[in-house]
């Protein structure tokens, strides 16, 4: 068996696996958080097995297929889910541990990261650190966050940024908000549609069962350019939208409302797999309202404190990122003035 644990701000995470595949997938995209240690701690740790070679214990109640992504069923706390026709997994949150049983490479990887970032946020959302969906920075000293839908661009203004040594990454995907405003690091892999130019030992294909193939950048790649932690001073609207000069100017703070709402309290395109984190009991009910309240609050402080703008990206990678990085330095600028 393969094993490799995680650290991440607070929350310990433990894999088993018996297929390399599986096993380099894993260390790949969580370079940042694994713990270098070879004795592993048991108290308060959730445990992902992932066995490909041994059968299922239980069948299935509802048969599952290529063209039903999930489907579950509950007893208690434990829940089971058919993934994507071949993998059968046990999740249950309160004894902390997921079984996921699946021989096929792509599949039993796209499960284990899915589970892996399902428990991770709902054990950080308890303790009042929430992840966005949006790419987290700090340039010329300005700490932020640009939101925008899949496909908008962040990725690959993160590559280009990183071309520089002005600019520190928090997060290309999922930044940790807390409840008190501050940004902190979840740099997982940066996630392109081509292939970066770069050592091929950086960068590995991840192929997806509904949404395609990416090539992703490991975090050791840029490690140098990673910040722990920042303030979080402006946040950055964005769409798909490209015209034939970037532009960033700033807006009123009331244009960030619905995004707020969208990205940070409801989640909107954050990966978790929400049959893992809606359970029937009443217990959980009122810990789901707990979190709602606490992803309000840390919203609400957020929209009170930052400064907005709406970034427009071109056609070229390059000019987008000159300007994005020209903006903050021109108010970091402006700020030390002051």
């Amino acid at each position: 068996m393969f094993t490799h644990e995680l650290w991440v701000h607070g929350t310990r995470l433990l894999l088993e696996t018996d297929m390399h595949e599986v096993s380099s997938n894993f260390q790949h995209d969580f370079a940042y958080f694994l713990n270098p240690e070879t004795a592993f701690l048991e108290k308060d740790q959730f445990v992902i097995r992932h066995f490909s070679k041994e059968p299922c214990p239980w069948t299935p109640l509802v048969a599952s297929n290529q063209f039903r992504s999930k489907r579950a069923w509950s007893f208690g706390n434990c829940i089971r889910v058919c993934m994507f026709g071949t993998a059968q997994v046990e999740y249950d949150f309160v004894a902390r541990y997921c079984h996921i049983y699946s021989s096929d490479p792509d599949v039993s990887y796209e499960v284990v990261y899915l589970a892996t970032l399902s428990y991770l946020g709902e054990s950080m959302d308890k303790r009042g650190c929430h992840r966005i969906h949006g790419f987290g920075f700090i340039t010329h000293n300005v700490g932020g966050v640009l939101v925008a839908p899949s496909g908008g661009g962040k990725s690959t203004l993160a590559m280009e940024l990183l071309k520089n040594q002005s600019t520190k990454i928090i997060s290309d995907d999922t930044p940790v908000i807390t409840k008190e405003g501050k940004m902190l690091a979840f740099p997982q892999r940066i996630a392109l549609k081509e292939r970066p130019n770069i050592n091929s030992k950086y960068c590995r294909q991840f192929k997806r069962f509904h949404f395609g193939s990416k090539f992703v950048v490991g975090a050791d790649f840029f490690s140098d350019s990673i910040a722990a932690d920042g303030e979080i001073k402006w946040l950055i609207l964005s769409s798909k939208k490209r015209k034939k000069k970037a532009q960033i100017v700033q807006i009123n703070r009331i244009y960030i409302l619905w995004p707020l709402f969208k990205w940070l309290v409801v989640g909107y395109e954050t990966p978790q797999i929400w049959e893992f984190f809606i359970r029937a009991s009443l217990h959980d009910i009122l810990a789901k309202l707990k979190i709602l309240v606490s992803r309000t609050g840390t919203a609400f402080r957020v929209f009170s404190e930052v400064k907005v703008a709406h970034f427009t990206f071109s056609h070229n990678p390059s000019e987008s990122a000159n300007v994005f990085e020209t903006f903050f330095q021109i108010k970091n600028c402006v700020s030390e003035m002051k």
